[in-house]
């Protein structure tokens, strides 16, 4: 069995080094329609969806004019449509909100987050995992289907172990609507500094051409403690020598490295590889930037 075969073409086929699924109920779907679907697109959100080959994807974001996040979103195209997985709890106020831009632009966008479920093709590592899209009432034999081939369903908090692992930002846990992208580690997978123009670009190219990139907080990926650490939970403090530099995310134990992971927001002074922070009490350092 290929399950790819049920994904109206998105997505690549194959399932070398995959572990298992993970249903994808955090995400809702939009599908644009029509032969200007691309083309509305590409003005609004931050990457270069117009250069998308039928069958690929991409990762995008789209902003407010003021450069703050209105969501982050994962761009599909297939043969006759484009279809953009996003935040559950936004989808219905996106899909609103995009047609209400619709002017002159041959384009549809219809919420089919009932009609179409995702699922997530774990890897052994996140860069390994692939989405897929097919109709909802296919639900119950894609995933007999997917079983029968060896491949079973996980928990969800394995496939957050495995984010926060790879310092990928999560929508309304890391980041939210004053969230800047730049401070998330946003620019190489989202952003496209070469394509036209989209909504917010003058304050990305301000930040990064006139302040050097420079934003004043960074996510960071953070190893704390030992083997036996407590989790901390999101809002706990980072600090350096008594001084609040910055706050917790994310974070979870992973049993692959033997540690708590976390993701926190540090000031941009301390936001450096191998520096030494304390969280909640316990001794830690920052391993390195989200992307």
């Amino acid at each position: 069995m290929e399950p790819l075969q049920h994904t109206s073409n998105f997505g690549q086929s194959g399932r070398s080094g995959l572990i298992g699924w993970v249903p994808r109920t955090d995400r809702g779907r939009l599908r644009l329609t029509g032969p200007d679907a691309l083309e509305f697109l590409q003005a609004l959100v931050t990457n270069d969806v117009a250069a998308l080959q039928v069958g690929h994807s991409i990762d995008a974001l789209y902003l407010t004019p003021q450069g703050r996040m209105i969501t982050d979103m994962r761009v599909f195209r297939g043969e006759s449509e484009v279809l953009i997985s996003v935040p559950a709890e936004i989808a219905a106020t996106l899909a609103v909100r995009l047609d209400f831009l619709i002017f002159a632009e041959d384009v549809q966008v219809t919420d089919v987050s009932q009609l179409m479920h995702e699922i997530t093709l774990v890897g052994d590592n996140l860069a390994h995992s692939k989405d897929i899209f097919f109709d909802a009432e296919r639900d119950a034999s894609m995933r007999t289907e997917l079983e029968a081939d060896g491949l079973p369903v996980l928990d969800p908090a394995d496939l957050e172990v495995m984010r926060i692992e790879a310092g990928r930002a999560r929508w309304g846990v890391d980041m939210n609507e004053e969230t800047i992208p730049l401070e998330a580690g946003l620019l190489d997978r989202t952003i496209s500094q070469t394509k036209g123009c989209y909504v917010g670009q003058e304050v990305i190219v301000r930040v990064l051409h006139r302040g050097g990139g420079r934003v004043a907080k960074r996510l960071m990926k953070i190893a704390v403690g030992g083997e036996h650490a407590d989790v901390p939970a999101a809002g706990t403090l980072i600090t350096i020598d008594g001084h609040d530099v910055g706050k917790i995310t994310s974070a979870a134990r992973s049993r692959r490295l033997g540690r708590v992971v976390a993701l926190g927001y540090i000031q941009r002074d301390h936001a450096n590889a191998g520096t030494g922070v304390t969280v909640g009490g316990a001794t830690a350092v920052v391993t390195g930037e989200c992307s």
